[in-house]
C-alpha cells in the first residue's frame, strides 16, 4: 500500500485503497486468470497487523503515475476508506492525497486557524487542497472556502466531504493551480477582496511558478500560509513570492514572517515546515524636488 512520505503510521490507521501497478498480457483471457490469481494471492495472504483490503486495477498505457487512467476497476473491498480529523468525517479514493499522521494533521489545522487570522467576512483559498482537509476544518471560522485541486478523484472526495458534514460554504474546482487560482480570484466581487485569505499545501516539488505568479498578482491577497513537505520547494517557490516588484511581479512583495516545523513524520528526516507571508506595504514615492 502507499507508504506516506516514509511514514510509518499507516500501519496503525486505515489509508487508500492499495493498488498494484504492473504489465500485463492484452487478451482478455490471460488477463482475467492474471486478476484471479492476484486476488487470490491477496485475499489468502496472512495479515499479522490491523488492515482492511481493497484491490483495484489501473489502466496505465505506460510506466509513471502521470499517464494512469482514472478509471479503476475494484477486485474487491470498498472504493475508498474514512478517516476522522477535528470532528470531521472525510472519505478518501485511492488517488487523492490525506495526511497519514491524523493527531499530527489536528496540530497543523488548529496551527493555520491561527495563523489565517480569518474572520467572518474572509474568503479562504486552499490551493491543492486534496480532499479538502485544511479548507474544511477552516470553514466554521470564515465566510466561504475555495478548494482548487487538479486531481478529479480528490475534488468528489473533498465535495462529498464537504455534504456528509453539513459544511455549505465551501466549493471545490477541478484544474492546474495556475489556471484555476488566477480565475477564482478574478471572480471575488470587490467586497471579497476586502478579506483574502490562501493556504497552500502543494506536493513535494512545490507549486508551479505561474502559481506564485498570479498569488503574487492578486493584490488583495494580504496574507499567505504556506504548508511545505519539502523545506527547498519552499525556498524555490518563495522567490517568486518575495523578489522585489518588476515588470512580471507586480505589487509589493509578500514577506515571511513566521516559520513553524511540525513533525508530521515521526522516525523520518523529515518535517512539514509552515510559514506565514504577509504582503508588506509599499511606501509612497517620494516626490521630486
Amino acid at each position: 500500500g502507499p507508504v506516506g512520505r516514509g511514514e510509518w503510521s499507516h500501519l496503525l490507521h486505515p489509508r487508500p485503497p492499495l493498488l498494484l501497478h504492473a504489465p500485463l498480457p492484452h487478451d482478455a483471457e490471460t488477463l482475467a486468470a492474471e486478476r484471479e490469481r492476484l486476488l487470490s494471492a491477496l485475499t489468502a495472504a496472512p495479515h499479522t497487523i490491523p488492515m482492511r483490503l481493497s484491490v483495484a486495477i489501473q489502466p496505465c498505457d505506460g510506466p509513471g503515475e502521470a499517464i494512469a487512467s482514472e478509471q479503476l476497476e475494484w477486485l474487491c473491498g470498498p472504493p475508498y476508506v474514512e478517516e476522522q480529523l477535528l470532528g470531521l468525517r472525510y472519505r478518501v479514493s485511492p488517488a487523492a492525497f490525506f495526511q497519514v499522521n491524523t493527531p499530527g494533521a489536528e496540530q497543523l489545522c488548529n496551527l493555520l486557524r491561527k495563523l489565517c487570522d480569518a474572520g467572518p467576512e474572509t474568503v479562504l483559498f486552499d490551493v491543492c487542497c486534496g480532499t479538502g482537509t485544511l479548507g474544511l476544518s477552516l470553514a466554521s471560522a470564515v465566510k466561504r472556502v475555495i478548494g482548487i485541486e487538479l486531481c478529479k478523484p480528490a475534488v468528489l472526495d473533498a465535495r462529498a466531504n464537504a455534504a456528509r458534514n453539513g459544511v455549505a460554504n465551501a466549493s471545490f474546482v477541478v484544474g492546474k493551480a495556475e489556471d484555476a487560482t488566477r480565475r477564482q480570484l478574478d471572480l471575488l466581487s470587490e467586497a471579497e477582496k476586502q478579506s483574502v485569505v490562501a493556504i497552500v499545501d502543494p506536493p513535494r516539488a512545490g507549486l508551479h511558478h505561474e502559481v506564485c505568479k498570479a498569488l503574487r498578482s492578486c493584490l488583495a491577497l494580504r496574507r499567505l500560509v504556506f504548508v511545505a513537505c519539502h523545506a527547498p520547494s519552499f525556498v524555490n517557490n518563495a522567490v517568486p513570492l518575495c523578489r522585489p516588484t518588476s515588470t512580471s511581479f507586480q505589487g509589493p512583495p509578500f514577506v515571511p514572517k513566521r516559520a513553524f516545523a511540525l513533525d508530521l513524520f515521526p522516525h523520518t528526516p523529515h518535517c512539514e515546515l509552515i510559514v506565514l507571508l504577509e504582503r508588506e506595504e509599499q511606501a509612497e514615492p517620494t516626490p521630486t524636488p
